[in-house]
């Protein structure tokens, strides 16, 4: 099935804002868009309306429409997710049995969390996963370098391990560490 052009143009706008082509806060002008994009105003216009309801841009009416910036809350609801996420992501994928290709990753965080979810083999908990991730694109997260590195380093030991439970609770103390850091506590 072809995607509509709506859900293009809603694809390259969240691909943009993800990479960071558009930041936090910045405007986002429909006739700009759809000049850049190639396409009428019609089709952008109900992306960014799609965009909103992911989080993603924030339309303010008779304003304008702007790539959400999150505040703390939404940081701390959208890490307490991820812990959850990815905590099961790391269970399934010991109970698959599937941490070969992981132990690549454990030096980048992001890359670490989409090889989890390949490895956890769960479409579903993937694009739930990203779909909320996405809206956490426009932080800078610190670098806990070492520490965070040997964190990944004990989740991908106990998938190997195929401990399921060992595996989930060290997912889970890595991503409430790295919240800590980024929320300054």
């Amino acid at each position: 099935m072809v995607a509509s052009l709506q859900s293009r143009v809603a694809a390259q706008i969240r691909d943009g804002i993800v990479t960071g082509d558009y930041p936090a806060g910045a405007g986002l002008s429909e006739v700009t868009l759809s000049e850049e994009l190639g396409v009428s105003r019609t089709p952008v216009r109900e992306a960014l309306k799609q965009l909103a309801t992911e989080g993603l841009v924030e339309i303010v009416p008779r304003v304008g429409t702007f790539v959400a910036e999150p505040s703390r809350r939404d940081i701390a609801e959208l890490y307490e997710l991820c812990e959850v996420f990815r905590g099961l992501a790391a269970r399934l994928a010991a109970q698959r049995g599937a941490s070969a290709g992981l132990e690549r990753h454990v030096t980048d965080d992001a890359a670490f969390g989409e090889a989890l979810m390949v490895a956890a083999d769960s479409l579903k908990l993937a694009l739930t996963h990203r779909w909320h991730m996405n809206q956490l694109s426009s932080l800078a997260v610190p670098d806990r370098g070492d520490v965070a590195t040997a964190e990944r380093q004990r989740v991908v030991d106990r998938i190997a391990a195929k401990d399921a439970h060992g595996a989930e609770h060290a997912m889970r103390d890595h991503v409430r560490a790295t919240q800590r850091a980024l929320m300054g506590q």
